[in-house]
């Protein structure tokens, strides 16, 4: 959502909006964080990551 009024306005000036993962631009430092990201984590992607932080623990 953006605000309404003149902060919205300039916003929408600036704001790019790409369909798909392709454009001309490119983050700053992109990094991969699906191994991260798990609805369960116990049994999702990142229950690998998830072991290694109990026993580091």
């Amino acid at each position: 959502m953006l605000p309404k009024g003149r902060l919205g306005a300039d916003i929408k000036l600036h704001l790019r909006v790409y369909k798909g993962g392709k454009h001309e631009h490119e983050a700053q430092r992109p990094t991969d964080i699906t191994r991260e990201i798990s609805l369960k984590p116990k049994n999702g992607p990142g229950k690998e990551l998830l072991a290694a932080k109990k026993l580091a623990a």
